[in-house]
């Protein structure tokens, strides 16, 4: 099952939806990595983090703070695309073996 409710950009998507999440740490240092998280109808939501949540690490993002704070950050220009290739979105009686979703960004 696929399911995807969230559709405000920069909204904590991953409690509720199924998502992908691409991590960018070029250092592989766990420290100030990017986020790419979207769900299955393309709501998207791109964070910093100064270090993992479990260490005290601050979230950077649109969701917490606005352009000119401190903790704001966003990907302007970005381009993303969903498709559910295999399941039923949002449906909780339909019994599916797996679920295969698309994305490009």
């Amino acid at each position: 099952e696929v399911f995807a409710t969230y559709t405000e950009r920069n909204s904590p998507i991953y409690h509720e939806d199924s998502d992908f999440e691409v991590f960018v740490d070029p250092a592989s240092s766990c420290h100030h990595y990017k986020e790419l998280e979207m769900n299955a109808i393309n709501t998207v939501w791109n964070l910093m983090l100064d270090k993992p949540y479990m260490d005290g690490g601050q979230e950077f993002s649109g969701r917490i703070a606005n352009p000119g704070d401190d903790h704001y950050y966003e990907v302007d220009s970005q381009k993303t695309m969903v498709r559910v290739l295999e399941g039923t979105l949002n449906n909780n009686n339909v019994d599916e073996k797996k679920n295969t979703k698309e994305y490009m960004g």
